[in-house]
């Protein structure tokens, strides 16, 4: 079971042409992942967002499921059913209303080494779909 947060805000002024305004906003969310086996993950998201000006408060909910093709790549579908955007603090697909895919690759320094069974525990096993 993997858990993670995220916590972002702005505050924004504006003064020109004797017009005066500024602003905050900010987004919260959460997100749960649980490992099914080793190939297979599922997670669940929650957030909301908040604008001060706009006096406006959205949420966000929805669902994903994740594959590992192969080591350190991770592929998922998700679908939100309420969401929210901002180009500053929520600029990603994953907070938007819809459908997302997300795409995962750990690169580090055994990258070029998946046909040694030491680095990639994968060949020694024999994993199902």
């Amino acid at each position: 079971m993997t858990l993670s947060g995220r916590y972002a805000g702005k505050y924004t002024q504006f003064d020109a042409d004797n017009i005066s305004s500024d602003n905050t906003a900010h987004a919260l969310y959460a997100r749960g992942l649980y490992d099914i086996s080793e190939r297979w993950d599922v997670g669940l998201q929650a957030g909301t967002y908040w604008n001060k000006q706009a006096d406006d408060m959205s949420y966000m909910l929805g669902a994903e499921v994740g594959y590992s093709p192969m080591t350190n790549l991770w592929l998922s579908l998700g679908y939100n059913f309420m969401g929210f955007e901002d180009e500053d603090i929520a600029y990603d697909d994953s907070t938007m209303e819809g459908a997302y895919f997300r795409l995962r690759f750990k690169f580090d320094e055994d990258l070029f080494k998946r046909d040694d069974p030491r680095k990639n525990q994968r060949l020694t096993t024999h994993s199902t779909l």
